[in-house]
């Protein structure tokens, strides 16, 4: 079913690749360097270390990633889904 609707509005499926998941993304990586060594005692910890890191980081930082969807997207495309190192 999902296939068939994909066909009816004419999508483009890319393929899957690490290079678009959002875990791969400079923004994730930046979070997981933010945290790296630290030790959280409750979850409560963790929320207001994350919500620290968010504090000090410029709203373009975070506008600039999603920004750069585009641009990722096509290098994708012209990659073939294979895996590419920026």
């Amino acid at each position: 079913m999902t296939q068939e609707k994909i066909k009816e509005l004419q999508w483009e499926v890319l393929p899957y690749t690490p290079d678009l998941t959002p875990s791969d993304f400079h923004l994730f990586r930046s979070i997981e360097n933010f945290l790296h060594n630290r030790k959280f005692k409750s979850s409560d910890d963790v929320d207001l270390a994350v919500s620290q890191y968010v504090d000090l980081k410029n709203p373009k930082f975070f506008s600039d990633e999603f920004d750069q969807l585009p641009t990722r997207w096509q290098k994708v495309i012209d990659c073939s889904g294979d895996y590419f190192v920026e």
